[in-house]
Order: C-alpha cells, then structure tokens, then sequence
C-alpha cells in the first residue's frame, strides 16, 4: 500500500477493478490476523508505554542490529556466488563473457529495490517493537528479492568470469544444505543428539486416541498438558482433537473448563522413570489426575538415544465419571 500510493506510477493502477479484487484477499487473508491482534491479551498501549524507558533504546537498538545481522547471514550464499563473479579472492584477467541487457525502466528498478529493502526494515523492526526473536513472518520472505536486487544493481551489463566455479557453487548452495539436513536426521541420534522431527507423531497420536476411545466409547476430541507434545498428538489423531494449552488457556479460546469436563480429555507429559509422575505444574492444575503407566516410542532414527516415554492420563468424560461413581458407593 505505501509503494503503491507513494508512486505516480502505480497509483495509475488503482483506476482499474483489480485493486478491488486484491481488497477482498487482503481482507481474507488479515482478518483473523486482525482479530487475534484486537484480542491480543498484551495490548498495545503498554508496550507502547515500555518503549519509552532509557533502557528500552539501548536494547531495541542492539537486538535490532542482531536481527539485521541474521538477515545478512541469510544472504551467505549469495554473498559467495557475487564475490566469485567479482573475482575475489583470486582476481583474474582472462576474457569473460558479458551478459547485456536492455535499459531497464525506471519503474521497475524502484519496485525491486523497495520490495527488497523495505519489508527486511519492517519486519525488523516491528518484531523489535513488539519483543520478537525473529523478524515477523520469518527470514525467507525478506530475502525474496536480493538476488534480482543484485542484478539490478550491477548495471545493463554483467561480466560472467569463472563460469564453471560459479556453477559449482551454486549447485553446492543448492544441494548441500538439503543433503546436511539428511545427514543429521540419520547420524545425530547415533552422536546421542535429540532432534524433534524425529518424533513418531503418528505412532504416539493412534495409540493415545485409541486408548481414550476405548477406554470412554467416545472419539478423542481434547488434548492438553505438555504443548509440544499434545500438539503432535492433536495433528495426527484421526479425530482432529483441539489442543488446549492449560498453563496458557487464553491462547487457546477454543477449548473452555465446561469442554472437558463434558467431552474429556488426554493429557500427556514427556517423562523419564516408569511411575510417571506428572510435572508439579500439570498436577496442580489437574489435581484430581490418576497417572497411567508411560507409554514408550520409538524414533523413526533411534540410534544411541533412549526410547522417547511419554505419560499420560484420562480424564474422563463427566457423564461417564458420576455414573461409575454412584455405582460404586451402591456396590457394598
């Protein structure tokens, strides 16, 4: 939007219908963003009134200069494929083929270089603003256009020297972070390294829905306790189960005290002895929770790792709960 009416050029774009199309995705795409901004618990005004501290502009600066350095380290490889075009470290002499182009417009070379620099500014800084770790919306939409914002850069004309080494080292650029990633999904757990995505989500979601379903005659529709666990469970149990976060309820509206206690509920906690016992946090936010025997994974790599145990609990419906305990109390 600020492009489009700071350039005469663009705003002539704005007599057509098309705006008004792209109106309606924006609107699509934004407005649950739009909500969960207006019902953001935080607000607006006390970060506001947080900025203004002394010790506030120092460390917005710092961590503002650190987000700037994690965009340029994103640019590693296409910082090593223009100084080899340059000729650095070795420079040579020998005739190269030079790349020419037609004059480019005006237009076009103000949109690459505003797309290219302007969000990497935002999203910067707005995640400074707001405490994030990391530019909002991530690195990889801000390094889009860096390429072409060399090329633009580099004038009508662009002498290609070493052709072959700068293939190469594209190919390598290209390949070898996908083949590292291979590798350390497949030798990291034999270095006793731990990695996430080798978690058997879908082994752990059949098991926890299958044992709630059989255990209440109902599918599985609520699942809690430890975040990142309850989450791989919520996604691959074939019920589709809402997560609720308990230590944060208010980020998952979805799920209310009067949901589990009438649907009931898994909660799962990742756990290292055979008894397990919940976390003191999950007991006493379930005070009433009879721990089963864990349940033990295994990795899709296990190499020298132990197996991943997880405990776990039923909470039971509450139609279900009153009945077995009035049966219980006319049994003697």
């Amino acid at each position: 939007m600020l492009f489009t009416f700071a350039n005469r050029r663009a705003r002539a774009a704005l007599n057509s219908y098309d705006p008004l199309i792209t109106v309606v995705v924006i609107g699509v795409v934004m407005g649950p963003h739009l909500i969960w901004l207006a019902d953001w618990g935080e607000g607006l005004r006390p970060m506001l009134l947080r900025l203004r501290t002394p010790e506030a502009v120092v460390g917005n600066l710092v961590a503002w200069l650190r987000q700037i350095a994690l965009v340029f380290a994103a640019h590693a490889g296409l910082i090593v494929l223009v100084a080899l075009v340059a000729g650095w470290p070795w420079p040579r002499h020998d005739p190269a083929p030079v790349i020419v182009r037609r004059p480019l417009d005006p237009f076009a070379r103000q949109f690459v270089y505003f797309f290219a620099v302007a969000p990497a500014f935002a999203g910067t800084l707005v995640a400074v603003l707001i405490g994030w770790s990391a530019p909002v919306g991530g690195i990889a939409p801000l390094v889009i256009l860096s390429g072409l914002l060399v090329v633009v850069a580099a004038g009508d004309g662009i002498e290609f020297n070493r052709q072959h080494v700068v293939i190469a080292a594209w190919f390598g650029l290209l390949i070898i972070p996908a083949l590292m990633a291979i590798a350390a999904v497949v030798v990291l757990p034999w270095l006793n390294v731990d990695l996430k995505v080798t978690y058997p989500a879908q082994a752990m979601a059949r098991f926890f829905s299958e044992s709630f379903e059989r255990r209440t005659g109902a599918p599985l529709k609520i699942v809690t306790g430890d975040p990142r666990t309850a989450a791989l469970i919520a996604l691959g149990a074939p019920s589709r189960p809402s997560l609720f976060l308990d230590a944060t309820p208010e980020r998952s509206p979805w799920v209310t005290a009067d949901a589990i206690k009438s649907k009931g509920a898994i909660v799962v906690w990742p756990t290292t002895d055979t008894a397990g016992t919940p976390p003191a946090e999950i007991k006493e936010r379930f005070p009433d929770l009879v721990p089963e025997v864990p349940r033990a994974f295994e990795r899709s790599v296990q190499g020298q790792l132990p197996l991943l145990r997880i405990g776990w609990a039923v909470i039971r419906p509450q139609a279900q709960a009153a009945p077995s305990a009035a049966a219980g109390e006319q049994k003697p």
